[in-house]
C-alpha cells in the first residue's frame, strides 16, 4: 500500500527540469514590466518652464481670452440691449471697436434693421466669437405684423375703436368687438398679474382665447409698454412677485434666496446661476426684469 502511494507522488528528473523552466519563465514575465520602466520609459519634466505654457493654455476660454484678462477688463460691460438705434457709447461698453461701430451705424443709415438676434451676424465685422458673447444679452421686441397699419386705417374708416390694452379697465375693453364681460375680466386679470402686456402674442396665453378669437381682436388693440409695471429684481420682495405667472413658487423663492446670499443681479444671464431658469424662460421674462441701473 505504501509503495503504491509513493509511486503516485514520485517525480522524475525530467519533470523537475520542466518545473524549473516554467518557474523561470514566470519570473521573467513578472520582472519584465519593471525592467521596461527602468530602461525605456521617459522621465516626465515637471519644471515650471515646461508646465507654464500648458497651464496658460488650459486657463484660456473657448474664445481665446484668458480668464483673468476677461474678469479684469474694466471697459467692457455686458447688459441687455436692443441693437436697433443703440448709441455708439453703448456699443463701446459692449466691447466693440470704433471700426465695428461705424459699420453698424452705416448699416442703419442705409435703412438696415435688426429683426432677430441672428441679424447681427450679417454685419461682416461681427465674428462668431463676438456674436456668441453678445447673443444672450440681445433683446429685440416682437415685430408687429407688417400689414397691421393698413388694417388699422381700414378700421378707422369703419369707425372701429382701437384701444390700449395696458390701460383700459374690464368695462372699457368690451368696446373691442368680440370681447364680452367674461373675456374682458379674464384679460384684465391676466394683464395685472403680468404687470402689462409687452406683445400681442401674449393674449394667446389666456385660457379660452383661441386662434379665431385672437384673429378677431388683434387689430383692434394697441400695446403701450410705457404702462408696464417692471420687476426691479434687486429690490422686490416675494409679495411683489407672488402673482407673476411666468415664475412658479420655487423659482421665485430660489431667486430671492440666491440674491440674498450672493448679492444683486446685474444681467438677465446671471439669473441663470440660480439654476431654476432655462434659456427659454429667461427670454420670456427678460422684457419684465429691470436692474438698479435701469437696464
Amino acid at each position: 500500500m505504501f509503495n503504491k502511494v509513493k509511486s503516485y507522488f514520485d517525480i522524475s528528473r525530467r519533470e523537475i527540469r520542466g518545473m524549473l523552466v516554467l518557474f523561470m519563465i514566470l519570473f521573467l514575465v513578472f520582472i519584465s514590466s519593471y525592467v521596461y520602466e527602468y530602461f525605456y520609459e521617459q522621465k516626465l519634466d515637471y519644471s515650471v518652464e515646461v508646465l507654464k505654457p500648458k497651464i496658460e493654455e488650459i486657463e484660456k476660454r473657448s474664445d481665446g481670452y484668458p480668464y483673468k484678462e476677461s474678469l479684469t477688463t474694466e471697459n467692457v460691460r455686458l447688459f441687455n440691449f436692443n441693437p436697433n438705434g443703440l448709441p455708439a457709447e453703448k456699443w463701446k461698453l459692449l466691447g466693440l471697436s470704433a471700426k465695428q461701430i461705424n459699420i453698424i451705424k452705416n448699416y442703419e443709415a442705409k435703412g438696415g434693421h435688426f429683426y432677430r438676434r441672428e441679424d447681427l451676424k450679417k454685419i461682416y465685422s461681427i465674428n462668431d466669437q463676438l456674436y456668441k458673447r453678445l447673443e444672450p444679452y440681445i433683446y429685440i421686441p416682437v415685430k408687429e405684423y407688417s400689414f397691421e397699419n393698413d388694417h388699422k386705417r381700414e378700421m378707422k374708416k369703419n369707425n372701429d375703436i382701437i384701444i390700449d390694452i395696458n390701460s383700459v379697465d374690464s368695462i372699457s375693453i368690451q368696446l373691442v368687438k368680440g370681447i364680452g364681460p367674461s373675456f374682458g375680466k379674464r384679460i384684465v386679470k391676466y394683464r395685472d398679474k403680468l404687470g402689462g402686456f409687452v406683445n400681442k402674442e401674449q393674449l394667446r396665453e389666456i385660457w379660452g382665447l383661441d386662434s379665431v378669437k385672437f384673429d378677431q381682436i388683434v387689430y383692434q388693440i394697441n400695446i403701450d409698454t410705457q404702462n408696464v409695471n417692471y420687476i426691479y429684481i434687486n429690490n422686490v420682495s416675494f409679495e411683489d412677485i407672488k402673482d407673476f405667472p411666468y415664475l412658479n413658487y420655487k423659482q421665485k423663492t430660489v431667486l430671492l434666496a440666491y440674491r440674498k446670499q450672493h448679492g444683486s443681479f446685474y444681467s438677465i444671464q446671471q439669473l441663470k446661476k440660480a439654476a431654476v431658469l432655462n434659456d427659454d424662460l429667461l427670454e420670456k421674462i427678460a422684457p419684465y426684469i429691470k436692474f438698479n441701473d435701469g437696464k
